[in-house]
């Protein structure tokens, strides 16, 4: 693990070193990394454990690639592609972390806020992420970065009571925190409209809705 953010922080400074923020550029890679390989572990399918570490690896060369772009090569960057990214990386790095959460605090028997705590960190990292991705100024995006590790976590110390497997409940909290970090966003930005707040939310609350109808409560 250390061996992993070592080597990203090297390259978040070895392309982007002549600005003060360098090391920002490590976070996202070195997440998508670490939650990879901790889900890895504690899943039960290697293929599927193939596959995660395979799709955090594809994330990261893409990202790395768009960071060189951006920082090299600017006419050939696309503008927002690593905001675009971050949305899909962010999402994979909580459904990751979260899943390894449940299934160590199920096999270790651990107390729920030890994992928790952890989820919190990695969701206060992405909210950090978020505001310096999306470039938006601290008095606007400080009550969302303050909101988005209190709202996770105690979605993770509510949905620890579920009778759901861990990566059912991984991919529900991640997509929570997809939605409310678009939301945010978008709201930030000035192009939230009614219509997108309905469709956004409406969707998640219909995704837990089914999920808790369908688990086995008995």
């Amino acid at each position: 693990m250390g061996v992993v953010g070592f080597i990203n922080l090297a390259a978040a400074w070895w392309i982007t070193r002549e600005r003060r923020d360098w090391w920002s550029f490590s976070i996202v890679p070195a997440l998508l990394l670490w939650s990879s390989l901790s889900y890895s572990l504690v899943v039960l399918n290697s293929s599927i454990a193939l596959i995660s570490v395979i799709v955090a690896t594809v994330l990261a060369i893409l990202y790395w690639r768009l960071v060189f772009l951006y920082a090299f090569n600017h006419t050939a960057y696309r503008p927002f592609s690593l905001e675009r990214l971050f949305g899909y990386a962010s999402f994979i790095i909580l459904f990751f972390s979260i899943s390894a959460a449940y299934s160590l605090k199920t096999f270790l028997d651990l107390p729920t806020w030890q994992p928790a705590t952890i989820i919190l960190l990695i969701v206060i990292g992405l909210a950090y992420q978020w505001q310096w991705m999306q470039k938006i100024d601290w008095k606007q995006a400080w009550p969302y970065v303050v909101l988005f590790p209190i709202a996770i976590t105690e979605l993770f110390f509510v949905a620890a009571f579920l009778p759901l497997d861990s990566s059912i409940l991984g991919f529900l909290l991640a997509s929570t925190w997809y939605a409310i970090s678009y939301l945010a966003a978008t709201n930030v930005a000035g192009r939230l409209t009614p219509q997108q707040l309905r469709l956004i939310s409406g969707t998640v609350i219909f995704l837990w809705i089914i999920l808790l109808l369908t688990a086995r409560w008995f």
